[in-house]
């Protein structure tokens, strides 16, 4: 898997000119996505400014928008309030980031609740990040439960926890149908965890090509897998 490219500076350019002249136009999306774009790009500042304004034209998607941009800036408060006013009409993506920010506070029972209204409006950040919550409380029947609905979901994290329930069960098959997707999906993890599974299963080439795949990731463990994998000569130890 290559890593991510930067963006051109040239092709930023001409979007965020783009987007200026749509904006300056009155096209209330263009000024979110402006706000958005100069948020990314450091300017918290100009990006405020046109996700306010973007707000007071109508932009419903500004104000999570402006979520993140207080994300960015470290006000985790603003943050709060942005989302709150985000989901009150039930946007999912809204309720799941307002759970983000609620627990990175240390409100877990809000963050609960805020992701339990995502969860039920179909979203499998929350959906994962429930499994979470319950597998903290030691309630492994409820996280295994929130895990596999966000793993239907094709939840890359959530596959490869529902695999590694498998694993735990000595349930190799399912664990590596889990690992397979979520290693499809890029869930770098789950690629090492394939490498251990063929490994012991003597699929020294397979288990290669999965450690090899990780290491390129950045997963520091596959790279030590792959290290002493090929200095075992390629034999089972």
């Amino acid at each position: 898997m290559s890593s991510p490219q930067p963006p051109d500076p040239e092709e930023l350019r001409r979007t965020e000119a783009a987007l200026r002249g749509a904006a300056e136009g009155g096209d209330p999306r263009a000024m979110s996505w402006l706000g958005a774009l100069l948020a990314q790009l450091g300017d918290l500042d100009g990006g405020e400014a046109w996700l306010r304004r973007a707000i007071d034209s109508g932009e419903p998607a500004a104000q999570i928008n402006l979520g993140h941009l207080f994300e960015l800036r470290g006000d985790l408060p603003a943050a709060t309030a942005a989302y709150r006013l985000a989901s009150e009409d039930g946007n999912a993506t809204a309720a799941n980031a307002l759970g983000k920010v609620l627990f990175e506070q240390g409100e877990e029972l809000q963050a609960a609740a805020a992701w339990h209204w995502a969860a039920d409006l179909g979203d499998a950040n929350a959906m994962n990040s429930l499994a979470g919550i319950f597998r903290g409380r030691g309630n492994s029947p409820k996280a295994e439960e929130w895990e596999r609905r966000a793993a239907d979901l094709g939840h890359p994290s959530a596959m490869y926890g529902v695999g590694y329930v498998h694993y735990e069960r000595d349930e190799e098959e399912a664990a590596e149908e889990g690992w397979t997707k979520a290693a499809a999906a890029g869930e770098i993890p789950a690629m090492n965890a394939l490498g251990v599974l063929y490994q012991s299963q003597g699929e020294l080439e397979q288990a290669e090509a999965m450690f090899t795949q990780a290491a390129a990731a950045g997963h520091a463990i596959a790279a030590t897998n792959l290290r002493d994998l090929r200095a075992s000569g390629g034999k089972e130890r």
